[in-house]
């Protein structure tokens, strides 16, 4: 008899968990960012796969706001939901999203590069009496900088055939002041087309 109350105690604990799970998502797609927070013990450790930590509703409500600041639109799909444990749970995850707005993190910028972007993701959950206690986001980073990359080619094609047109002064130049000039100009064009190549990645000044 106990055995069979406890088997049903675990399977409502269960089905109570993965409620709480779809209805966080549902709330953040639906930006009631206010009831997801309310999820959160108050001194829940909340991870990023950017390295960043926060604790407790009010840091996810930080790091909620700094996502939906680059991308405004994002939504998340649950693709599975699998039990690891009592109380730990693996969420299965689609992303998506356009780059509209500079997502900040560390000491790096990504610009927005407008791009429609698509993300498997995992995050992990331990839930105790109701409340998240741990949450942790992993995702392919690499995966999310290769989309964000929008490289004008024009604009790069053009930079390549002016550093060509310096090089050749500076090859001909015989002046120590005018090859200075030259390299400090060949500098910036350097610069100019690195950042063409890499559009979504510059360090915060």
């Amino acid at each position: 008899m106990n055995g069979t109350q406890t088997a049903g105690d675990n399977v409502d604990a269960l089905a109570a968990d993965l409620a709480i799970i779809r209805s966080h998502y549902a709330d953040f797609n639906a930006r009631r960012l206010d009831a997801a927070a309310a999820r959160f013990h108050a001194d829940a450790r909340i991870e990023q796969v950017t390295g960043q930590v926060a604790s407790g509703p009010d840091g996810f409500l930080l790091l909620a706001r700094q996502w939906l600041s680059a991308f405004p639109d994002a939504h998340l799909t649950i693709e599975a939901i699998r039990p690891v444990g009592a109380g730990l749970y693996d969420a299965d995850l689609v992303a998506e999203a356009t780059h509209t707005g500079t997502l900040t993190f560390a000491s790096w910028e990504f610009r927005a590069s407008h791009v429609h972007v698509r993300i498997p993701a995992r995050e992990f959950f331990q839930i105790e009496n109701g409340q998240f206690r741990l949450t942790s986001v992993s995702f392919d980073l690499h995966d999310l900088v290769r989309q964000l990359a929008a490289v004008d080619t024009t604009k790069l094609l053009q930079h390549i055939a002016r550093l060509h047109q310096l090089g050749e002064r500076l090859a001909l130049e015989e002046s120590a002041v005018k090859q200075r000039e030259l390299i400090d100009r060949l500098g910036r064009e350097l610069d100019a087309a690195r950042h063409v190549v890499r559009p979504y990645f510059r360090p915060k000044e």
